[in-house]
């Protein structure tokens, strides 16, 4: 039988499920307003730098890829939804692990580079992490007495 908290994972996937989802669709529709958002000062002519040199438009090729992952990973988040308990592992996956690696890496790369969009990138992520590893942590089976 479902409870509050089973109702409180939910939510927290759907809200992690919509972060990707928005966060990776921004970048694959308007890389420059998901810039603008996140503070990241580009070059009035980064379109053609980027048509002109070929490492660039390999690397924007690439994180466009990645962001396309990101929002597939965001739509898998629709899984638990219908069944938290059956579904804890990619939860585990997708909203914990996932989240505290990329905060791991935005961090040491805020610390090396002094990059404010890396922390703010990685407080988002580390928001994610905290919300599902609480409701993960609420709704642990607890042993038969």
């Amino acid at each position: 039988m479902r409870n509050g908290l089973i109702n409180l994972l939910q939510v927290f996937v759907l809200l992690t499920g919509l972060v990707y989802i928005a966060m990776g669709g921004l970048y694959i529709i308007k890389p420059d307003l998901f810039c603008s958002v996140f503070q990241i000062p580009l070059n009035t002519e980064w379109a053609n730098q980027i048509r002109i040199d070929d490492y660039l438009m390999l690397l924007y090729l690439l994180s466009k890829s990645f962001s396309i992952i990101i929002v597939f990973v965001g739509c898998t988040m629709i899984l638990p939804l219908y069944d938290p308990e059956r579904y804890r592992e990619l939860i585990y996956f997708n909203g914990v692990f996932l989240p505290v690696v990329l905060l791991i890496y935005m961090t040491k790369h805020f610390f090396t580079s002094n990059y404010n969009a890396t922390l703010m990138i990685g407080l988002i992520f580390l928001g994610i992490a905290v919300l599902n590893m609480t409701a993960l942590y609420l709704t642990k089976k607890r042993p038969n007495r």
